[in-house]
C-alpha cells in the first residue's frame, strides 16, 4: 500500500480498526519517534499512548493540562501543519 499521506480529513480515537488515517497517524508518529507499534490502523493503547506524548510535546503548555489521547481538531491541525511541512 502507498505509505505516504498528506493530511488527516477526520477526528480519530481509540477503538477505530482497520482505517487508512489511522494508519497514517500511525505513520506519522513513528517518523516523530514517538510510535513503535504495529503501523497497521487500529487505534489502540500504543496508538493512545504516542498520541498522548505528542499531545505533550505539542500542544500543552504544562505538564498537568490534560491530555486526551484522541486526535481532536486541535491536535489534527498540528499533525497536518507538521505533515504538510515535511
Amino acid at each position: 500500500g502507498n505509505s505516504y499521506c498528506s493530511q488527516l480529513n477526520n477526528n480519530l480515537y481509540p477503538g477505530m480498526a482497520n482505517n487508512n488515517e489511522v494508519k497514517c497517524l500511525q505513520q506519522f508518529l513513528t517518523a516523530q519517534g514517538i510510535y513503535a507499534g504495529f503501523v497497521g490502523g487500529n487505534y489502540g493503547p500504543l496508538t493512545r499512548a504516542a498520541v498522548v506524548s505528542f499531545q505533550v510535546k505539542y500542544l500543552v503548555p504544562s505538564p498537568l493540562a490534560k491530555t486526551t489521547g484522541n486526535v481532536g481538531p486541535t491536535t489534527r491541525q498540528k499533525v497536518n501543519a507538521l505533515l504538510i511541512a515535511r
